[in-house]
């Protein structure tokens, strides 16, 4: 009997309070050894299917000209894997999709969450707005070295507002008509002679 001050064994420690969904790896994985396991099931079982289907004409092939023979049985064994597997390989495909879009996602969260551990009124929405039309492509180019985590912080890092860069003082005080009046005198910018 157990003694209550002793660390749960391996068996009591793994049990799950509810059954967990398997993730979407774990179903690749499972999907990719019930395709192999298919397959071999489907070859063995293919040559008798064929030979009691076999077609006159196949007949005749295999005693006149064994390569053609060979060559039809061949292309109908893989028509045959690929209707049999069709439902299979694609929702593999799927899934391996899902897994892509999922591994984007837990990037983008965690530049995010990195952008805004160091800068915490960073707008990320904004900083990939800014990435996407306010850069060059050469800014870009060099964005996309970066590790995936860090092209947020460092395109934030890029934007005027986080250099604490504002309006030089005589553009704030450009007047509608395009005149700029500083200390009570009266420029004209647009017409600079």
């Amino acid at each position: 009997m157990p003694n209550e001050n002793e660390a749960p064994n391996e068996k009591t420690a793994q049990k799950p309070t509810q059954a967990q969904a398997p993730s979407t790896k774990e179903q690749i994985m499972a999907l990719e050894q019930e395709i192999n396991e298919s397959r071999a099931a489907i070859d063995k079982d293919f040559a008798k299917k064929f030979a009691s289907n076999i077609s006159e004409e196949q007949q005749q092939l295999m005693f006149n000209d064994l390569a053609a023979f060979l060559e039809s049985y061949e292309q109908a064994k893989l028509e045959n894997l690929k209707s049999e597997l069709k439902p299979k390989i694609a929702k593999h495909d799927e899934l391996k999709i899902q897994l892509e879009n999922e591994g984007i996602e837990e990037t983008i969260k965690a530049a995010e969450e990195k952008l805004l551990a160091k800068y915490p009124k960073a707008n990320a929405k904004v900083v990939m707005e800014f990435m996407e039309h306010d850069l060059t492509k050469r800014q870009q180019a060099e964005l996309m070295q970066l590790d995936p985590t860090d092209r947020l912080l460092a395109a934030y890092e890029l934007m005027p507002q986080s250099k604490g860069k504002e309006l030089p003082q005589e553009l704030n005080d450009l007047n509608d008509d395009g005149s700029l009046d500083s200390n009570n005198k009266q420029y004209d910018v647009m017409n600079i002679d």
